[in-house]
């Protein structure tokens, strides 16, 4: 399905509480995710993307959930690992057209190199169930999103 909306706009705002959201026709992005360079933190570089490519692949994410998030919606906040996996693997897909990563045979090999870290965080002591019946109102659906 082609674009839906006329527009797409990707806005600054300092102090943004999320490195990055998607909101109807516009992603808003942190000052965390346009710092130059040599400012840039580890979870910011994904070395396989060189220095840009996490900013491209939260970009790509975030212009995803057009799609499927704003135009599409999950029926209540416990499906939220749904809509967050699709952004990654349409983000994950369109990264494949980079030059860059033309090494990767396809999105499954690039999603293997991520392994590490899925693997990593899911092992936290703070992560959770990917669907929860325990998410009762707004305020339940903000503790499960990461």
């Amino acid at each position: 399905m082609k674009y839906p909306w006329c527009k797409y706009d990707q806005i600054f705002c300092p102090q943004l509480r999320v490195g990055a959201e998607e909101n109807l026709t516009a992603v808003t992005f942190s000052e965390n995710w346009l710092q130059p360079v040599d400012a840039q933190t580890e979870y910011m570089i994904i070395p396989e993307m060189g220095v840009y490519g996490r900013l491209n692949y939260v970009a790509l994410h975030e212009l995803a959930h057009m799609w499927f998030g704003n135009l599409v919606t999950m029926k209540w906040w416990n499906d939220l690992w749904l809509k967050e996996s699709f952004a990654d693997f349409m983000a994950a897909t369109n990264l494949l057209q980079n030059k860059a990563l033309q090494h990767y045979k396809d999105n499954d090999q690039l999603f293997l190199s991520f392994l590490e870290r899925a693997l990593k965080v899911d092992l936290s002591t703070c992560t959770h169930p990917i669907s929860s019946d325990e998410v009762k109102n707004t305020d339940d659906g903000d503790n499960v999103f990461d």
